[in-house]
């Protein structure tokens, strides 16, 4: 093979592996978090009685997209909005942790009061072959966690529901089953939460492995944020993986050139 055909086979193989080489493999160092979408005064979009009226909510909220944008968004650590504020939610000081002061929350420059608002959290959570993980929240008001559990899937739906916390209520702790997966990586989760009635608010999420006992709070290298689930809007690219089509369409490049020059060498060789 000539320099010419060289040299265009490799500036062909470039342009398309270099983009599936730059691509972030499963289970490498990624973005930690989840991103977290707020509504004030609204159920996800929807009217919500004001204090001291309640809005006693009991469907889960997955599936159904809302009709207004959030009020306000960030990126939490995790979901320990509870037990470490005493129930009155307060991040004066880091997104996601609080003094529990009862005086309320802001995020970004909305402030929000320990009333009526809603919460979603969206994102994906890594999950090891061969363990057995057991899901918990502990919310004032209502709350529930969706997790797909199907391998490189990037939807939540309502078939996803793992706990089912809604309604109005103090703070009490709801448990999942035994949850497996097949294999080892990113699954789409969600969580949504409300607060409604006034007086206390809050959420926490934990898991423990193996056994129900020793819960703890999930810790943010867990996650990695993502826009997902019902509210908002699906990424084009949502699981960090390595990307195979880059690579192998850069070999049927290759290979092309390479059965050209075959057949131009054949004609050269026959006078035609």
């Amino acid at each position: 093979m000539n320099r010419k055909i060289l040299y265009s086979a490799l500036a062909i193989t470039l342009l398309f592996a270099a983009p599936a080489l730059a691509a972030t493999p499963a289970g490498a160092t990624v973005a930690s978090g989840l991103y977290a979408a707020f509504w004030k005064g609204t159920y996800f979009g929807s009217p919500m009685a004001a204090w001291p009226a309640c809005t006693p909510e009991n469907t889960p909220p997955a599936g159904v997209p809302s009709s207004t944008a959030p009020t306000a968004t960030e990126i939490d650590p995790n979901i320990a909005h509870g037990v470490s504020t005493g129930f009155y939610w307060d991040e004066s000081s880091t997104p996601g942790f609080g003094s529990g002061t009862g005086t309320g929350f802001t995020v970004g420059t909305t402030t929000f009061l320990n009333t009526d608002f809603s919460v979603e959290w969206t994102g994906y959570i890594w999950l090891t072959t061969g363990t057995t993980y057991y899901f918990q929240l502990n919310s004032d008001d209502g709350s529930w966690l969706y997790i797909n559990t199907t391998p490189g899937s990037s939807t939540i739906s309502a078939a996803n529901l793992v706990l089912n916390d809604g309604g109005v209520h103090a703070s009490g702790l709801s448990d999942s089953g035994p949850i497996t997966v097949a294999s080892t990586g990113y699954y789409a989760i969600e969580v949504d939460y409300y607060e409604t009635c006034d007086s206390q608010s809050g959420i926490d999420l934990s898991w423990s492995t193996g056994s129900p006992a020793n819960m703890i709070i999930i810790p943010t290298t867990a996650f990695t944020p993502a826009q997902i689930g019902s509210n908002a809007p699906p990424l084009s690219s949502p699981v960090p993986q390595f990307g195979l089509v880059a690579p192998l369409v850069a070999a049927a490049g290759f290979l092309a050139l390479a059965l050209l020059r075959r057949k131009t060498l054949a004609r050269v060789g026959t006078g035609t």
